[in-house]
């Protein structure tokens, strides 16, 4: 893509990349440094590590998200939430907050989705981008779905996706090339951190095999597969299913959005 793109960053699974490449964006799932600096001075604070090492990767005007790229966090998490509000009282304008409804499986949920997807929109072409087309938008869904289900079946991006966190996907590589032997056991919390590849590594070395990659960004939070007639019919209906109704990510009874990764022994 034309490296005079403007960058949108982001890292939750609420935030659709094909929307915002719709827009004529380029879309990227932010991974900041080692979160573990942040831990000592964020139990005095009351900010888990992730979310601080995320906010001041966006507030750094170093980093991807200063100056030249644009940042989308979400309500997902409070403390994104209170972190991004801090910002905007900052003057940070280059900061959108995606309000993700804390319910789902009621159409007034899914339409406020839909009403901030909309509204993320707006802000996007205020900020220089050009409003999408049906056409234009239906096509980096077929794109971004495409990629999504080779990935499904196992295939391994050769470049970071849009769509997930590019740790994930290293982290599938790595997976791939292990052993098949070994106690199955699975992976859950928030998104992953170049660091956290060393799990791989020690659940090997302690006798176990990683079946199910449950983090945040990984293969557990991807939206479902568009339906062809659907997308064509109205491709912006058809983006609001696939993300909102399908990941298993919105009701408070599921895994949180920033956490400590921990494990699950599980069993198949």
């Amino acid at each position: 893509m034309d490296r005079c793109v403007k960058t949108v960053v982001y890292c939750n699974p609420f935030v659709p990349a094909e929307w915002i490449e719709a827009h004529g964006l380029r879309a990227e799932w932010i991974v900041p440094e080692h979160a573990a600096k942040h831990a000592e001075p964020a139990a005095v604070r009351g900010m888990c590590p992730y979310a601080q090492a995320v906010l001041d990767a966006v507030a750094d005007s170093g980093s991807p998200a200063g100056g030249h790229a644009l940042a989308v966090l979400t309500t997902a998490c409070d403390q994104m939430r209170h972190g991004a509000g801090m910002l905007a009282d900052a003057g940070r304008e280059d900061i959108f907050v995606l309000n993700v409804p804390s319910t789902w499986q009621s159409p007034g949920s899914r339409d406020y989705y839909a009403a901030e997807l909309a509204r993320l929109g707006r802000w996007l072409v205020a900020h220089g981008a050009t409003a999408p087309s049906p056409e234009r938008l239906a096509q980096a869904m077929r794109d971004n779905d495409a990629a999504r289900d080779g990935f499904r079946q196992g295939m391994i991006p050769a470049d970071a996706p849009s769509w997930c966190n590019p740790v994930a996907v290293e982290l599938a590589r790595r997976i791939a090339t292990t052993d098949g032997g070994g106690i199955a056991v699975g992976l859950i919390g928030s998104p992953l951190l170049p660091h956290d590849l060393a799990i791989a590594r020690a659940v090997v070395e302690a006798g176990g095999r990683i079946v199910f990659d449950g983090t945040c960004g990984g293969p557990r939070t991807l939206p479902e597969p568009f339906e062809p007639s659907a997308m064509a019919a109205n491709p912006f209906d058809e983006l609001v299913r696939a993300y909102f109704d399908a990941i298993p990510a919105v009701n408070s009874s599921v895994l949180p959005q920033c956490c400590s990764p921990l494990f699950a022994r599980v069993s198949w």
